[in-house]
């Protein structure tokens, strides 16, 4: 992002107008980038092994682990991936991308449906019956230069409407 501008005037002028705008163009860029991170997220989930089979698994130290997931269960977190309300602190506005919302798979302990972040963590670090198979931090680590491109453009886009 490049701007040409020519006598102080001008330069009190456009820094006026890119105060007015900052607190928008943060908010457009943050959006653009949780986007970014949300969309990474989705498609990782939806790349996760899945099998119909609940006996499939591989042996972890003597016993016998799950390490698929089932189609109904990928497909279910995939919906709960999502971006949480902005928070502006007055300097700073941030946000999450993570998983919110509950399977519709109802089990003795959660008789309203599992809770999402519930099997992402344990599929992520494992548990006593599911292997690990980490997945989040490589997706995010992944998708950061492309999340942060797209906060690049999208405020370059805003701060650029700046007169």
């Amino acid at each position: 992002m490049g701007m040409k501008i020519k006598g102080d005037q001008e330069l009190l002028a456009k820094l006026a107008a890119l105060q007015r705008l900052r607190p928008e163009a943060q908010k457009k860029a943050l959006y653009a980038g949780a986007k970014v991170m949300a969309d990474a997220l989705t498609q990782a989930v939806g790349e996760l092994p899945i099998d119909s089979s609940k006996l499939i698994g591989i042996k972890v130290a003597g016993y016998h682990k799950l390490n698929v997931i089932s189609p109904k269960d990928r497909a279910e977190l995939q919906e709960c991936v999502g971006v949480a309300v902005f928070r502006d602190n007055g300097d700073v506005t941030d946000t999450l991308v993570g998983f919110n919302g509950y399977l519709k798979r109802k089990e003795k302990n959660y008789p309203n449906g599992v809770p999402a972040a519930l099997i992402v963590r344990s599929i992520e670090s494992g548990s006593s019956v599911r292997a690990e198979h980490p997945f989040i931090k490589k997706t995010m680590r992944g998708a950061n230069k492309a999340a942060i491109a797209a906060m690049d453009a999208a405020a370059g886009e805003e701060l650029g409407k700046a007169k």
